[in-house]
């Protein structure tokens, strides 16, 4: 018994222990900005205007900023071999946590889900009561423009309205279309909805009227992507005949089956293939 405690602390130990300070890092700050928008002293008046509904949106759009931000990075293949192939990455169990990533952006996908209904809620409920707690002296803090304005109008006349109603659509397909079923069934649904994550970040930008922390992430995944492209492109192998001996391998028709559709770069199909390969003879030491 004790040696399998070891082997499960030993392998899964690091991962479970990332999980914990992530998870109270989302805790802290949900909490730290629920205080500020409870308490501060600048937001008193719009505070009494919108009540709980405030802080719930405040703190929980705090949270979803910070998970916006990270979410991309451990799929990011370019990030992840370049840390496994550092010097600097030495230690076996930082390693083994490399090869952990997608356990963590599940657990942000999941935060983003939670905390996105949190939000929908609260705004629902601000909604309501900038109608019903219309005041001509605040005009500048109301999002309504009159007594008992239609609350619906706030939500889809209104660009943070609009964009908010469409982050929740393009979520729910991203969503929906992660789970196992539809993935085992059909993996080209799952992959193609999840490449909707561009058009959920375009419009994150304008629901904050802004690029904001939630959008460093994609922009680093972005810029990780579009170098790996480049260096692709540009990388060239050795001239030499002599180190350099170049191979085509043909089969005329080439199929494949798996049961586990996991890997969303490879298409199953039935065509004709063409390998050209390069063998790189290095000098012996």
């Amino acid at each position: 018994m004790a040696v399998s405690w070891r082997s499960w602390l030993a392998n899964e130990g690091g991962k479970h222990l990332c999980l914990l300070l992530w998870l109270s890092w989302n805790v802290l700050l949900f909490w730290k900005t629920f205080l500020l928008y409870n308490q501060g002293p600048e937001y008193y008046y719009i505070h009494q205007m919108l009540g709980l509904g405030l802080c719930l949106s405040r703190a929980s759009a705090a949270v979803l900023n910070l998970n916006c931000s990270f979410i991309l990075l451990p799929m990011c293949r370019t990030l992840l071999a370049y840390l496994r192939g550092s010097q600097k990455v030495s230690s076996r169990r930082t390693r083994r946590l490399l090869d952990k990533s997608r356990t963590f952006h599940i657990t942000c996908g999941v935060t983003i889900c939670i905390f996105s209904g949190v939000h929908v809620a609260a705004h629902l409920v601000n909604a309501l009561k900038f109608s019903v707690n219309f005041r001509q002296d605040m005009i500048e803090l109301n999002a309504a423009r009159y007594q008992d304005e239609d609350p619906r109008k706030l939500l889809f006349t209104t660009i943070p309205g609009l964009t908010g109603v469409s982050m929740v659509l393009v979520l729910f397909l991203m969503v929906t279309a992660s789970t196992y079923a539809i993935r085992l069934s059909n993996y080209n649904i799952f992959w193609y909805t999840h490449n909707l994550f561009f058009v959920f970040y375009m419009l994150l930008v304008l629901h904050v009227s802004g690029p904001g922390c939630g959008f460093l992430g994609p922009c680093a995944y972005t810029v990780l992507r579009g170098y790996t492209g480049v260096s692709a492109a540009t990388s060239q192998l050795p001239s030499s005949q002599s180190q350099v001996t170049p191979l085509m391998l043909w089969k005329s028709r080439w199929s494949k089956k798996t049961s586990k559709p996991d890997l969303a770069s490879i298409s199953f199909c039935t065509v004709p293939v063409c390998l050209h390969l390069r063998i790189i003879h290095l000098p012996s030491q």
